[in-house]
């Protein structure tokens, strides 16, 4: 889990260069879509698309790349 009071961000790490990472809430929510950069590493630092900190609960990432996909729980507390 991310516990926005000591960490600030989740971490995709060891990904191949342009990976998409999109993450959503449980209802299917897009909040997150962003490319791994040249080094493999994509941040997400439990923000919506405008900015806004997302709220407590169970998040889902999507990580695309050369036609496989993984999913991946995340759990933000505030």
């Amino acid at each position: 889990p991310l516990y926005t009071s000591s960490q600030g961000y989740f971490t995709f790490d060891h990904l191949p260069a342009n990976s998409r990472v999109r993450v959503f809430t449980i209802h299917g929510e897009e909040v997150y879509d962003q490319a791994a950069n040249f080094s493999g590493i994509a941040t997400w630092r439990a923000e919506n698309k405008v900015g806004r900190p997302v709220a407590s609960g169970l998040y889902l990432a999507v990580i695309e790349s050369g036609g496989e996909k993984k999913i991946l729980k995340l759990a933000v507390v505030r």
